[in-house]
């Protein structure tokens, strides 16, 4: 909320000797490098989800070992098939709000957000086409990452 408060502003109202919006943006620029993966080309953003869900799974596996917890979504190793569709939804909810507020403090950063819609795009495509393929290949999302 805070963030996008002082994205409403725009660019002149960054100003890094202001104490309430120093921390503000600093907090959202650290956000942004965490989230950085989804602005990069797609081959390499497609491969780096890849990744970050096998450790997931991973986690997920060892959870449902060892605790018999119900999993969440993104944890659920047969829920795989969905990686497509979780990936819309991260990058809507949480990559470009972040990255709109910035591109709206500094318009440079305005190619970050678009690599970000850009890549949400192709996760939606991937999602649309796994709803129509058969889904009897029990590793079709991640079998080329």
């Amino acid at each position: 909320v805070r963030l996008k408060n002082l994205s409403k502003e725009g660019p002149g109202s960054l100003d890094w000797q202001t104490k309430k919006k120093f921390p503000i943006t600093m907090a959202a620029l650290m956000t942004a490098s965490d989230l950085g993966a989804t602005t990069k080309p797609w081959n390499i953003q497609r491969k780096i989800a890849g990744m970050v869900a096998e450790e997931f799974w991973y986690q997920g596996d060892l959870e449902k070992a060892e605790l018999s917890t119900p999993l969440v979504p993104m944890m659920d190793r047969e829920l795989r098939h969905e990686l497509p569709r979780l990936q819309v939804g991260f990058c809507e909810g949480v990559c470009l709000p972040v990255y709109r507020a910035l591109t709206c403090l500094s318009p440079a950063l305005q190619p970050m957000e678009d690599a970000v819609v850009f890549n949400r795009d192709r996760w939606a495509e991937l999602a649309e086409n796994n709803q129509e393929e058969d889904e009897g290949n029990e590793n079709k999302v991640t079998r080329n990452l």
